[in-house]
């Protein structure tokens, strides 16, 4: 028995010797290549923001070798012009920018591909979003884009020059009427070429806040055909603005008219620090700063303390990546439309450069970079965060109705009329509905 188990034992032993010997290793499943893709992109800016683009691309394309990214790069109004004659072809690259403005009238004409299906399947993610940003995508309650950045409209003011006649800058959140009383409280104790505030009224996304505000309506009807707002609700609007001009506290129109024409940043009565106060997007905060010798900060822009309406009404003016409905890679197109806000890394390089993203954890990413080095973008993204997260919440942004651009210009050109003592209030009103009204039902 000892010799057989002796002989069993040496018998095991060869064959693993020989197992051993033949150099074979386990065979391992290599997953496998996937298809070589292309993707065309757009996107707006300039070189600056093109360079970020470009790395934050190449990082895309070093984790998903098998895409190739054809870039299309241009400034803002080529963007736009371009666009259009890519939809009127059906050509419109396989990603694309999209913007508060117009993201209605791509969406209406079935140019963008609604992304529940991608959500519902987990290819585009939703959950880390803050809603009221997310929401900036969607058009009457549908997901067409996913936000890579908002900017939102705050209050903000030069603390230098305030101080200097003995007040402190407004509260971070100050009702319309203690604002009030503070604007002209302001200008009384300026000296003479020094006004309180710029005027305001004459921009559009400030009023469509007020009016969401005070009257909790839309700037626009749900269809986009009409004006959402009454001739009463733009009198309270304008009669608010008179009572600051009356009283000398507005920048007046021929100095602005002065400067146009000049540097759009040196050439400002912001840089020039004839202005204390002025609303302007949070993200340009930093671009403020560089232009002015005094101490730039931001707080809210005013909420309505009254029981009616809404307290809050802030506008989210965002950027965001589409899919094309003429695409023939929507599936590719639908991964890098979710990896860009998500991925803390090239979040890192782009920097926030359109704006407040929508993702916590990039937030909290983003503001510990700042905090050493450029401490005004934390100041940007806490007045946005504020926005976002505010208790009661500020009601969705509505994105603007096809036909807007022409719609601003004439409230713009009307606003003037007051503004040089053309027009009376009333007849201002009267013309700006006229017309609005027919540019609306035409498109």
């Amino acid at each position: 028995m000892k010799r057989k188990a002796i002989l069993c034992l040496l018998l095991i032993l060869s064959m693993l010797l020989v197992s051993a010997c033949d150099g074979k290793t386990p065979e391992t499943t290599k997953p496998a290549a996937k298809d070589p893709v292309t993707i065309r992109l757009a996107v707006w800016g300039g070189e600056a923001r093109f360079k970020l683009y470009d790395q934050v691309f190449a990082l895309y394309t070093t984790e998903n070798p098998h895409v190739t990214l054809q870039k299309e790069y241009l400034a803002w109004s080529d963007y736009w012009v371009k666009k259009a004659t890519q939809a009127a072809g059906n050509n419109l690259p396989d990603m694309t920018n999209v913007s508060w403005y117009s993201i209605r009238e791509y969406a209406d004409k079935g140019m963008y591909v609604p992304l529940q299906p991608y959500v519902d399947s987990g290819v585009i993610k939703t959950d880390g979003f803050l809603d009221l940003v997310l929401d900036t995508g969607k058009v009457d309650g549908v997901l067409y884009a996913l936000p890579i950045g908002v900017s939102i409209d705050g209050l903000m003011h030069n603390k230098t020059l305030i101080e200097s006649v003995g007040m402190e800058p407004p509260s971070f959140e100050i009702s319309y009427e203690d604002f009030t009383d503070y604007v002209l409280e302001l200008q009384s104790k300026l000296p003479d070429n020094i006004w309180a505030i710029t005027d305001q009224g004459r921009d559009q996304k400030v009023a469509a806040t007020y009016i969401r505000q005070k009257f909790g309506v839309e700037f626009y009807s749900d269809d986009g055909k009409a004006l959402g707002f009454t001739k009463e609700n733009l009198k309270d609007w304008m009669n608010w603005w008179q009572v600051f001009r009356d009283a000398g506290a507005v920048v007046p129109a021929e100095i602005t008219a002065e400067l146009e024409g000049g540097d759009p940043w040196a050439d400002t009565v912001q840089a020039r620090e004839w202005v204390c106060l002025w609303s302007s997007p949070d993200n340009q905060l930093t671009i403020y700063q560089l232009y002015a010798e005094g101490e730039i900060g931001i707080g809210r822009w005013p909420f309505n303390a009254s029981a009616q309406g809404n307290k809050w009404g802030e506008i989210l003016l965002t950027t965001a990546f589409a899919i094309a409905t003429n695409s023939n890679v929507k599936d590719d197109v639908a991964h890098l439309v979710n990896w860009f806000p998500y991925h803390i890394e090239g979040n890192r390089i782009f920097n926030a450069d359109q704006g407040f993203v929508g993702v916590p954890e990039v937030v909290d990413m983003l503001k510990q970079k700042w905090t050493e080095s450029e401490p005004q973008k934390v100041e940007f993204f806490n007045h946005a965060n504020a926005v976002a997260t505010s208790n009661p919440p500020v009601p969705p942004t509505v994105p603007w109705a096809t036909g807007h651009t022409a719609v601003v210009s004439a409230f713009e050109r009307q606003y003037d009329e007051v503004r040089y003592g053309n027009k009376t209030i009333d007849q201002m009103v009267d013309d700006f509905f006229a017309e609005a009204e027919t540019l609306l039902a035409n498109k």
